[in-house]
């Protein structure tokens, strides 16, 4: 059992997706990759005066979520409508990077929720260079527009999956 709890640790904070543990809207546990990508912003993102939704840009364009959308936190937003794919602005280093963000509840009692950011930027940067392509040129669209959807359809499927037992065990655990 101890080796199971192990292997959730190492999944967890080797992970390239910024994951934080949260309890409501408090972050109480982060990986290594959400602590290197917020080190510029945030010395401690455990201490309690730190709020995720600040981070959030208010990012006109659909699919992006920030504090405040539609009279909601990000988070009531999300956990209210969890079928929706949610996306992130922050800027870092006068760069705006876009996350797929992600919400599951692991403990209701305790309302103890993963929050996952999986960046699109570099997806982003690319479908954004292919709809300018798409503009200019028609020789070329049928070949961009397919590319084009083969990046929205990675920016959909490119989140962690994984299974759990019902005693709460990782079981399954995709690479993403």
């Amino acid at each position: 059992m101890e080796s199971l709890n192990l292997s959730y640790e190492t999944v967890f904070q080797d992970s390239k997706v910024l994951m934080a543990i949260m309890q409501n809207e408090k972050v109480i546990k982060t990986n290594k990759a959400m602590r290197d990508f917020f080190a510029p912003l945030c010395e401690d993102m455990l201490s309690d005066g730190v709020y995720m939704g600040s981070f959030f840009e208010p990012v006109n364009h659909f699919g992006y979520i920030y504090d405040g959308f539609n009279a909601l936190s990000w988070f009531e937003y999300v956990v209210k409508n969890p079928e929706h794919d949610n996306r992130v602005g922050i800027i870092r280093d006068a760069k705006l990077f876009t996350f797929a963000l992600s919400l599951r509840q692991m403990d209701a009692k305790n309302s103890i929720y993963l929050l996952e950011l999986n960046d699109l930027t570099d997806i982003i940067g690319y479908k954004n260079s292919l709809e300018d392509e798409i503009k200019v040129s028609t020789k070329e669209s049928e070949k961009a527009q397919f590319l084009l959807s083969q990046c929205d359809k990675a920016m959909t499927t490119s989140t962690l999956v994984y299974r759990c037992s019902l005693d709460g065990y990782i079981t399954y655990a995709n690479d993403a």
